[in-house]
This record gives structure tokens, C-alpha cells and sequence, in this order.
């Protein structure tokens, strides 16, 4: 289990950089979604 929270801390440094790009990502597919299920 530590060595998963490990890996979770390391990814969220790595995360920092890319989180504005993935949140209009997230964004995005957020946006596609209902359109994606009619």
C-alpha cells in the first residue's frame, strides 16, 4: 500500500504540469458525453 501511495505522490507531481491541459480535456469530454449517449 505504500508503495501505491508512493506512485500516487509521483504521478501528482508529474500531474502539476499536464492538469491544466487534462482539465479542458476533462472539459471537453464533459461537453461530448451527452452527445455521445442520445
Amino acid at each position: 500500500l505504500e508503495n501505491l501511495l508512493e506512485l500516487a505522490k509521483q504521478n501528482a507531481q508529474l500531474d502539476q504540469k499536464d492538469f491544466l491541459t487534462r482539465k479542458h480535456l476533462f472539459d471537453a469530454l464533459d461537453e461530448l458525453r451527452p452527445a455521445l449517449m442520445q
